[in-house]
């Protein structure tokens, strides 16, 4: 039970930590942002960017924590009681629940750049 609020008090802190990263970068951006969508850009293909931007350095650390836990699974084994150190289901449900974090945290920011006033970024 310990470690499982452990587990979902980690999973909240980073979120929080991507999510503040993501906004500051985003706000930073907001001029480039304005000009883009007074040249024309789509909000869809502006939103993809943002997202993308966001999202590559939380699906490296993804891809990476996987390879760790695969690497070090004969080691972990010895903490792991009723699950096995690969259980496909475990693995998959923990990827998808960093990756969910991760999206949303980079979502919130991103649609808020879109409510960005071409005319007054251009006034700046």
């Amino acid at each position: 039970m310990l470690v499982s609020a452990y587990s979902a008090l980690a999973v909240i802190l980073s979120a929080i930590g991507v999510y503040s990263v993501v906004a500051y970068s985003t706000i930073r951006r907001r001029r480039e942002i304005g000009i883009r969508m007074a040249l024309g850009g789509a909000n869809g293909s502006i939103l993809r960017m943002l997202l993308w931007q966001g999202f590559m350095p939380c699906l490296i650390g993804i891809v990476l924590g996987f390879a760790c836990s695969v690497s070090l699974a004969r080691y972990i084994q010895s903490l792991l009681f009723n699950v096995s150190p690969m259980d496909p289901l475990t693995l998959a449900s923990a990827v998808a629940l960093v990756a969910c974090a991760g999206l949303s945290a980079c979502a919130i920011p991103a649609i808020r750049a879109l409510q960005v006033d071409p005319l007054i970024t251009l006034k700046d």
